[in-house]
């Protein structure tokens, strides 16, 4: 079956319509520069050449050590080139910071393309400084078939002449000449190339064209392709340009001739270089060529390599994009292998597509869709935005005949993805939190996360179901007037893919101790003791104290519990400071001590002449302190009834002997009531139990009844 030559492009397909891409397998990781200055001119070019571009007649002309490659950068650092072949007018070397600068010898300075590129560049930017001589000549130039119909490769340019020599003879220079079919230019070109050669290294849209100098490219002409190294950080250059794209249309099928040249300009001194990257150089449609969702390196997952696709149905799912060759005139039936450390069938599918016709000038689509096989894949494991996961290979190789110089060749293209491991997302544990009044609190959840794939959004609820926030930060706030809801507050994070996990947490409100009424006992006793008590609350904390009036200080007590226990009453106010011991709020209660004198007087004589009424109310005369209002009728204690006639000794006792011994009177709970009025005049013997607070007291003595 007759192949004919296929290109190859990625990009990427995702739900919702985004479109990101695929490009070769290579890490995201940057490291330290490494420059080796021991490449051949085949290997210069093996190195440079894009997938399925045939070359041939490579030379290098200069020293051997002004050829080499470099590896180590691109992002982060401001170098953006990762790989490449480096071209320069000293020791390769001297590129790594750690290098040694040296003079070149033999000093090569015939090159009369490169000294008249030099020399046009002051008047195209209004100077008037001359470049009279180039030295330290470095070239590397080899033929190629153009497969396709356009030439490009990246390339960045660097000097140790920035800034100090712009706009002067120093103007150290560099060129990429091109001849072939189509193309008439001033510069030469080898046997066989009869048009010339055009110069294909100038400023992005310039016209006409402006050759890239220190002094066409620097902080103040063209400052947006420039970048400032005066510390020579990663690289030892003063200066470099932004990474820049030469290119140029091409014939199908024909063979091209290309010189990749740099010297010095008026001088051997501070070295220019220019450094290729590895694998850019590629003519017509490339066989494989990265896109991603907006642009090259591009993907809406931060940092996912972009030649990557994901675990998990329908989520980041990829293809490729199959052109035909911009030299192909008949439609023709491409088979596909697939390889790698995948397996079809287990970890992606196609939907069984095998072969594909192509039609010149239409390109077709294979869609590579992942599948969840749950099992860790374990070739390698790539990191990104702090996301470690297993990874696995697909390579699909297509078969195709391309054209060398009149002659049908059969060839393979083989384009390389990573199948990325898919770990749900998960959300982390969240502590309960207590809210006080006029304490704003954050509940941070984007740190609680884990696995998935960003970017994750949040949704925060409260006990009520209500959506309260959708941030991975959730401000919480209380106060008197506007309360937090007490109870079970969730957070829901999702990722990318549409998985979810969430996470509960309780949020409580302390409360404030309460405003005690505090009483004490009215009828203490002058010395007796007592306890104060208040409430207790396994929130709170206590601390007692007095306020020591003679010395004007606080005297704490001792007691940190919710009561005080006093040996003896005095007149005096006692202080509890209740304090919550979450929030901190406190309160304080007050105890205020004003014990009586307890004394009391028994009479020693009664003169009962009538009835004692209980309904009669007494008035308190001071004279007769508290005496009998209705005269000496009764057994009056004086002191044990107020002047309200309440009894301020409940439960205190009276028993009444005659001179017999026999019991005459017995009261449990004596109220000043016993009147004697039906007894016969004479001694008796009493028995008197005065229940005090602190402790009973006994009294005994006689009483003489008169009439």
């Amino acid at each position: 079956m007759k192949k004919k030559k296929v290109y190859i492009e990625m990009n990427m397909r995702f739900v919702k319509g985004l479109i990101g891409g695929l490009v070769l397998l290579a890490s995201n990781s940057f490291g330290q520069i490494a420059v080796t200055n021991n490449m051949t001119a085949d290997q210069a070019v093996q190195y440079l050449l894009g997938p399925g571009v045939t070359y041939f007649n490579a030379q290098f002309a200069g020293n051997a050590i002004q050829l080499g490659q470099l590896t180590g950068l691109g992002a982060p650092s401001n170098f953006t080139i990762p790989e490449g072949v480096v071209i320069c007018t000293d020791d390769v070397v001297t590129l790594d910071p750690n290098g040694l600068a040296g003079i070149i010898t033999p000093d090569l300075t015939t090159q009369p393309d490169l000294l008249s590129v030099a020399q046009s560049v002051p008047p195209l930017i209004g100077q008037t400084f001359t470049i009279t001589s180039v030295h330290n000549v470095a070239m590397l130039e080899f033929d190629f078939v153009a497969t396709g119909n356009t030439l490009n490769f990246n390339y960045i340019f660097g000097s140790d002449e920035y800034l100090t020599f712009v706009n002067t003879q120093y103007n150290d220079v560099f060129a990429f000449f091109l001849s072939g079919p189509g193309i008439t230019g001033p510069y030469a070109s080898p046997a066989g190339f009869p048009g010339g050669s055009v110069n294909i290294a100038a400023v992005p849209n310039s016209n006409p064209p402006l050759p890239i100098t220190i002094s066409s490219v620097n902080n103040v002409l063209n400052p947006n392709y420039y970048v400032d190294n005066q510390a020579n950080t990663d690289i030892s250059s003063n200066g470099y340009t932004a990474s820049l794209v030469a290119e140029h249309p091409l014939q199908c099928g024909s063979t091209y001739h290309i010189r990749l040249a740099i010297a010095d300009c008026g001088d051997q001194s501070l070295q220019s270089f220019v450094c290729l990257e590895a694998g850019s150089f590629n003519v017509g449609t490339n066989l494989i060529t990265p896109l991603s969702v907006s642009a090259p390196g591009v993907s809406p997952i931060p940092n996912f390599p972009a030649n990557a696709i994901l675990e998990g149905e329908s989520c980041y799912d990829g293809s490729f994009i199959i052109n035909p060759p911009a030299c192909s005139i008949d439609p023709d039936t491409i088979l596909i292998e697939y390889g790698g450390s995948a397996i079809l069938g287990t970890d992606y599918t196609t939907g069984g597509v095998t072969q594909l016709i192509l039609y010149p000038n239409t390109p077709d689509t294979l869609f590579i869709n992942a599948l969840v096989d749950f099992q860790a894949e374990t070739d390698s494991t790539i990191t990104y935005s702090g996301i470690t996961s297993g990874v696995e290979t697909i390579t699909v190789s297509f078969i195709f005949d391309h054209l060398v110089n009149g002659v049908m060749e059969i060839d393979t293209a083989v384009a390389t993805l990573l199948l990325v491991d898919y770990n749900p997302v998960q959300l982390g544990d969240i502590n309960d939190l207590a809210m006080c009044y006029g304490v704003p609190q954050s509940v941070n959840a984007s740190s609680l996360v884990s696995n998935g794939v960003p970017n994750y959004t949040y949704s925060w609820e409260n006990p009520d179901g209500t959506v309260i926030g959708t941030g991975p930060t959730q401000n919480l706030s209380h106060s008197a007037a506007n309360p937090i809801t007490e109870g079970e507050y969730w957070v829901t994070v999702r990722d990318y893919c549409g998985i979810t996990d969430s996470a509960r947490f309780e949020i409580v409100t302390p409360n404030p101790p309460p405003a005690y009424d505090i009483t004490v006992d009215s009828l203490i006793c002058m010395g007796d003791p007592d306890t104060l008590m208040l409430p207790i609350n396994s929130t709170f904390q206590y601390e007692w104290y007095y306020y020591d009036v003679e010395q004007g200080t606080e005297v704490n007590m001792p007691s940190n519990t919710n009561y005080l226990v006093l040996s003896s009453v005095y007149p005096e106010t006692y202080h509890c400071v209740l304090t919550e011991t979450t929030c901190g709020y406190d309160d304080t209660a007050s105890f205020v001590y004003v014990p009586q004198i307890c004394d009391i007087i028994i009479p020693n004589i009664i003169t009962p002449n009538e009835a004692y009424d209980p309904t009669d109310i007494y008035i308190n005369d001071p004279n007769q302190n508290y005496g009998d209002p209705k005269g000496n009728n009764s057994l009056w204690i004086q002191g044990l009834v107020d002047n309200k006639g309440v009894r301020r000794f409940p439960g205190s006792t009276l028993k009444v002997y005659n001179r017999w011994g026999s019991l005459v009177y017995e009261n449990d709970n004596y109220d000043n009531s016993w009147n004697p009025r039906d007894l016969a005049e004479g001694t008796y013997y009493y028995v008197f139990m005065l229940n005090r607070k602190a402790k009973e007291e006994f009294f005994k003595g006689t009483v003489e009844i008169f009439r």
